[in-house]
């Protein structure tokens, strides 16, 4: 589970706040996150609210920005990136509700562009 955060942690740019989880957080509180976020993302509803939610309380991975960056890693087909970045240009609000719509809308998005193919 380490290398796996500190290699998104290192793809976003922040290689940092690999450690600042790593560091701040029992092996166990990282595990038990990471099992639950997944347990969200792969049930027969995914919820990605929920998924978002549960690697926040993770101390040092931030709000949905690296909790997002993770996430796309776990499930790419519906976890968008959802950082400051896109914060400034889109409407969502930077919460899991926020992010649950932001990767609505690119599930969207997604099959209507495969439609037209």
């Amino acid at each position: 589970m380490e290398k796996y955060i500190r290699a998104v942690c290192r793809w976003g740019n922040f290689a940092g706040v690999g450690g600042r989880v790593i560091n701040n957080n029992t092996a166990s509180q990282i595990q038990d996150a990471f099992v639950g976020a997944y347990a969200h993302l792969t049930s027969p509803t995914p919820n990605v609210s929920a998924a978002l939610s549960r690697l926040n309380n993770l101390y040092g991975l931030g709000t949905p920005s690296f909790a997002s960056k993770h996430l796309r890693f776990l499930k790419p087909s519906i976890c968008p990136v959802y950082d400051a970045i896109l914060t400034d240009k889109l409407p969502y609000p930077f919460t899991p509700a926020g992010y649950a719509e932001f990767s609505a809308d690119c599930q969207a998005i997604a099959t209507q562009l495969n439609m037209a193919k």
